[in-house]
């Protein structure tokens, strides 16, 4: 930005405090001479700060100096600011074809009103016909089954019916497993823990025995079934644990 260095001087016994356009300085009092103040004014708005000055302290004596490129950037504000289209009164999730073609772009906000509770979506990314909406307001089950996709890893292959989940991150306290193993569901039979057979892998007619780190896990007090295919521990699971399936 170019500047005009200035030299100040101000002939009262009082400070003074000017603020103008761009520009702000306080001067005190009999400041005259080598105890004058030394500043810089942005060029384009020198005369009319001047000006200004002269109105609000005639007695304050200006003298203009030399001019430099201070190096520091001065954007002129904007004429208007950019448009970006929102739809908080979405009927449905937004699709890849809510796009740029119309008139999203990055940064847009898509509220899907008709589900419950409602669901807020940012835009990633409007390119046509591929556009990507995040889902902002996932709840805690749905992050909880994100997480557990994280930290639940190297599940066993069956064999002589049992099956190893090794733990690789902390999971709280009534927090729910499903029982897969080699990508293939498993389902209970009955309220007694029985797994329905699969491949000749688990026997429906044996009941199912869940392990924690080699400790028997109680059925119905320690270890809960919730569904057909999820139990759930009454303690929390750490880092390095292991959850084992015997059937």
């Amino acid at each position: 930005m170019l500047v005009t260095n200035v030299k100040l001087e101000n002939f009262s016994c009082g400070s003074v405090h000017y603020i103008g356009n761009r520009f702000e300085i306080a001067i005190p009092g009999y400041s005259i001479g080598d105890s004058a103040v030394l500043s810089n004014i942005p060029s384009d708005v020198l005369a009319e700060n001047l000006a200004a000055l002269s109105l609000q302290a005639p007695y304050v004596a200006v003298t203009t100096l030399d001019e430099e490129e201070n190096g520091i950037l001065y954007p002129p504000l904007p004429e208007f600011m950019p448009y970006r289209k929102d739809n908080y009164a979405g009927t449905a999730a937004p699709g890849v074809n809510d796009d740029e073609t119309h008139n999203y772009s990055v940064g847009s906000i898509w509220v899907n009103v008709a589900a419950s509770p409602h669901e807020s979506y940012h835009c990633a990314d409007a390119t046509t016909g591929a556009a990507v909406w995040l889902n902002t307001t996932l709840e805690v089950s749905e992050l909880n089954a994100a997480w557990m996709e994280q930290v639940l890893s190297g599940v066993a292959t069956v064999e002589n019916e049992t099956t190893s989940l090794v733990i690789t991150g902390t999971i709280l306290a009534n927090t729910a497993f499903s029982v897969t193993s080699s990508g293939v569901n498993y389902t209970k039979s009955g309220d007694d823990g029985n797994l329905a057979a699969s491949a000749g892998l688990f026997k429906e007619t044996e009941a199912v025995s869940i392990f924690l780190n080699g400790i028997y896990q109680n059925k119905g007090t320690n270890a809960v079934w919730l569904s057909a295919t999820s139990f759930k521990l009454d303690v929390a699971v750490d880092n390095g644990d292991e959850i084992t399936i015997i059937s």
